[in-house]
């Protein structure tokens, strides 16, 4: 693939095949087609007229990177010189095209692939062609695109190598018991802690398309906001995107109404997508870089299609997501997943006040709110959650004149436990998955990652070291085992 890391360079694809039937040029040219829509420079005989055709497909095949070879009765039939004399012999050159490339570049190999339209036809396949993999188009087009571009079916996870865990000789609690009083406090049972990463993952292909600024159109959002308008707002707005050197980068399939209306009105034009690995495990700051920025617009979408009942939006002066407040209403709750059960949770709510003489008055909001990054541990990418507390002048992003010194006062005295209630409620906020309604999002939050340790330390335990007043509050939280 000659294209560099921005995906600048569409990938050349020239498709071989035999003309038999109406029906099958039908279907090669649909394949074409489709290959052009997804930003492939793809080319086949039907897209020209009056060529010097031996000329022609022998420059064809030389310019193409990829060479997809479309197998059916015919076309081996015609690579095995075994059609009637005066027929197919289009076919029958570029075979003979094919096979000197083999001959004389056995490296390029991987230039040609084989292509069936269906199963059956898998028979059909040329011998030198049998020893690579080869795509049926039944099972859809994504298949033949990973072809493309080199993508493997499945990538292999990171071979541990991490010391692994001790063992313990059987008698490691017991022996010396009697030496030490019945609560010694630690435990042979493995103890569940859960961190504040957030594994993602995200489709393997980033969609692309070249930005074309027109004399008499405006810029690319006023474009974009033209088209979300005149389509009817009937989906959220694409903000999960990121333009850089004029080529659009995003994990959408840039296939819903607002897309296709600025591809019907020459806002974009297709190109050559990038495997995601490309950015993703690159050792380079700046690949690096550009994916953090993508995963960034991508939660900015996934936010913008939250499923809760209240808005959440992004304050940049806090450097924040928070629940904002809804108009008419001074308190917010959401029912959601808390530590152990379902919990109605606060979200946000007025502050009163206290030195004005209107009851109604208010100093300024509270809200439920996180920090984030991304950051990449070996091969797998995480969203790290930090729990914040954000205070505003208008209940929506504009941060109260209290805001520093409130919001640390509301986490100096919160506990683990209360941190903890905190991380899972944003989890069970973040992490979706696919329903009846809606698909699944394409930047995918998961579960925070969960270990076991031991020895462990039982919660009863800590009573009997913690200081009074944490006691009372601990008590409290292991009675209800929720944090509402």
């Amino acid at each position: 693939m000659t294209s560099d890391a921005k995906g600048t360079t569409p990938m050349t694809v020239f498709v071989s095949y035999t003309h038999d039937s109406m029906e099958h040029d039908a279907r090669v040219l649909a394949l074409a087609k489709e290959l052009r829509h997804r930003g492939f420079d793809c080319d086949l005989d039907q897209f020209h007229a009056n060529q010097s055709w031996p000329t022609w497909m022998e420059n064809r095949i030389a310019w193409a990177e990829k060479v997809i070879v479309v197998c059916t009765e015919t076309y081996l039939r015609r690579w095995q010189n075994n059609e009637k004399p005066g027929i197919g012999l289009g076919a029958q050159w570029e075979s003979l095209l094919t096979r000197q490339w083999l001959y004389e570049s056995p490296e390029v190999h991987n230039k040609f692939v084989p292509m069936v339209f269906d199963r059956s036809d898998l028979q059909y396949i040329p011998m030198p062609l049998r020893d690579v993999t080869r795509i049926v188009i039944t099972d859809g087009y994504d298949g033949l695109v990973r072809r493309l571009l080199d993508i493997p079916p499945a990538e292999a996870p990171p071979v541990r190598t991490a010391v692994p865990q001790l063992s313990l000789a059987p008698d490691f609690f017991t022996a010396g018991a009697q030496e030490h009083t019945p609560h010694a406090g630690l435990h042979p049972e493995a103890e569940e802690l859960i961190s504040n990463l957030l594994p993602i993952s995200t489709p393997e292909i980033i969609r692309t398309a070249k930005v074309v600024r027109k004399k008499k159109g405006g810029p690319f959002p006023a474009e974009l906001e033209r088209s979300w308008t005149q389509t009817g707002k009937t989906e959220p707005r694409p903000v999960g995107f990121w333009i850089d050197d004029g080529v659009l980068h995003t994990f959408e399939d840039l296939d819903g109404v607002v897309w296709r209306d600025l591809f019907r009105r020459g806002v974009l034009v297709a190109h050559t997508p990038i495997p995601t690995k490309t950015w993703s495990q690159s050792n380079s700051f700046a690949d690096q870089g550009r994916f953090i920025k993508l995963l960034n617009k991508s939660l900015h979408q996934l936010c913008a299609e939250s499923q809760t009942e209240a808005t959440l939006g992004y304050s940049k002066q806090m450097k924040c997501w928070l629940f904002q407040a809804q108009a008419g209403r001074r308190i917010g709750h959401l029912k959601t997943r808390a530590i152990k059960l379902n919990a109605s949770r606060m979200i946000y709510k007025a502050i009163k006040n206290k030195l004005s003489d209107d009851p109604e008055a208010i100093q300024h909001w509270q809200h439920e709110a996180f920090r984030y990054k991304f950051q990449r541990f070996g091969s797998a990418w995480y969203l790290v959650l930090t729990p914040y507390w954000a205070f505003t002048s208008d209940g929506v992003e504009s941060p109260s004149r209290w805001q520093k010194k409130s919001s640390a006062n509301m986490r100096k005295p919160e506990k683990n436990r209360a941190v903890l209630g905190h991380v899972l409620f944003w989890a069970s906020v973040l992490c979706r998955d696919a329903d009846l309604l809606r698909s699944a999002p394409k930047l995918q939050i998961h579960p925070p990652v969960r270990l076991g340790v031991t020895p462990s330390i039982r919660d009863v335990d800590w009573l009997k070291v913690a200081k009074e007043a944490e006691r009372t509050e601990l008590e409290a939280d292991l009675a209800a085992e929720v944090l509402l």
